[in-house]
C-alpha cells in the first residue's frame, strides 16, 4: 500500500463517521422534538413545564451513567430495548 492509498481510505473513513454523525444527530433531534411535543400536548402542560421536566430525566439519567465507573453493555442494551417498544407500542 501506498501513501496515497492510505490517505484516500482515511478521508473515506473520515466522511463515513461525519455521514453517520449527522444521521444519528437528526434522528436524535426529530425523536426528542417529537416526543417532547407528545408529552406537551397529551397532558397539556406547556412547554417550560416539558422542557424542565425532560431536563429532570436528563440530568437524572446522566448523573446514573456517570456514577458507574465502568462500562456497562448492559445499560445501553436496555435502553435500546426499551426504545425499541416504547415507539412501536409494544408497552
Amino acid at each position: 500500500m501506498n501513501a496515497s492509498t492510505t490517505a484516500a481510505q482515511a478521508t473515506n473513513r473520515v466522511l463515513q463517521i461525519i455521514f453517520i454523525y449527522w444521521v444519528i444527530k437528526i434522528a436524535a433531534t426529530t425523536r426528542g422534538e417529537t416526543g417532547a411535543a407528545m408529552v406537551s400536548m397529551t397532558f397539556n402542560i406547556g412547554y417550560a413545564t416539558t422542557m424542565l421536566i425532560f431536563l429532570s430525566l436528563f440530568l437524572l439519567l446522566l448523573g446514573a451513567k456517570l456514577a458507574i465507573r465502568k462500562y456497562e453493555p448492559a445499560a445501553g442494551l436496555a435502553g435500546l430495548y426499551l426504545n425499541g417498544h416504547c415507539w412501536h407500542g409494544d408497552l
